[in-house]
């Protein structure tokens, strides 16, 4: 998402969000780690009881929302 100007901070443990930074606050994040690897985790809907949840990710709706971001 960097044409977007944010990065990708975390995700939660159970892999069912990613959270996005505004690379203008990169610079109070050294903490974080440094490839999308290391910071990926895969969803993990099974200790909730299911197989999967919500709908399949959509980048057309990704995009969407980070060209709303950055008009």
């Amino acid at each position: 998402m960097r044409r977007h100007g944010c990065f990708l901070a975390c995700c939660n443990a159970m892999g069912c969000n990613a959270f996005f930074v505004r690379d203008s606050f990169q610079d109070r994040s050294a903490d974080v780690p440094g490839t999308v690897a290391e910071k990926f985790a895969a969803p993990k809907y099974y200790k909730l009881g299911l197989d999967h949840a919500g709908p399949p990710a959509s980048m057309r709706a990704i995009e969407t929302f980070f060209a709303a971001l950055n008009p």
